[in-house]
């Protein structure tokens, strides 16, 4: 409910794709979580059932929230990847990720619009718009999770640089005798 009583409309379904959690969410124009839940990601289980699980939080998100078949929804995942074709590269914490067609299969199964983001850069879109980031023109966002990730905002902008690679801090070799990185490099 908004402040005058009437129900709040959901205009937006987001998905958090983790490689521990699966976050669904359904959101009204002013960032008002009208819908959310969270499931294990259950990502050794493999890609397909992985990108089936991520159907179903859809569904479920737009059913519970009354959300139009028309709405777009938003997938966060992790990268790299390529934002414009879709793809998913490689995800060190999602075991068998390499080169993933994740927008169409996902659009496939849920006959809705899907736009695919880096997971840092749609956590560093949503600090600028409506968390700590409100009011300001540049920032920089460091995730923290499963994995580790980056997000540049400058000057009102993100920063998603080629193939949405720009403000990737993730999987930087720090120490080059550390231990082996899920992504393969050592010392992350």
């Amino acid at each position: 409910m908004n402040d005058t009583g009437t129900p709040t409309r959901a205009i937006a379904l987001g998905i958090d794709l983790g490689g521990t959690n699966l976050r669904s969410a359904a959101v009204s124009a002013s960032g008002e979580i009208v819908y959310e839940t969270s499931r294990p990601t259950f990502a050794t289980e493999g890609v397909e059932s992985v990108i089936d699980r991520v159907a179903l939080a859809i569904r479920e998100a737009a059913e519970r929230a009354g959300v139009a078949s028309d709405v777009p929804v938003g997938v966060a995942a992790p990268g790299p990847l390529d934002p414009r074709a879709g793809i998913v590269y490689f995800a060190p914490n999602l075991p068998g990720w390499r080169d993933v067609q994740l927008r169409d299969r996902l659009q496939a199964l849920t006959n809705r619009q899907v736009l695919l983001g880096n997971d840092a850069n749609a956590a560093a879109l949503g600090e600028f718009i409506f968390g700590a980031g409100k009011g300001s023109q540049n920032m920089i966002f460091v995730g923290l999770g499963t994995g580790v990730g980056g997000g540049v905002i400058s000057e009102g902008r993100l920063i998603d640089g080629v193939r949405g690679m720009g403000g990737e801090l993730g999987h930087v070799s720090v120490d080059l005798d550390g231990p082996r990185c899920t992504c393969g490099s050592s010392g992350c």
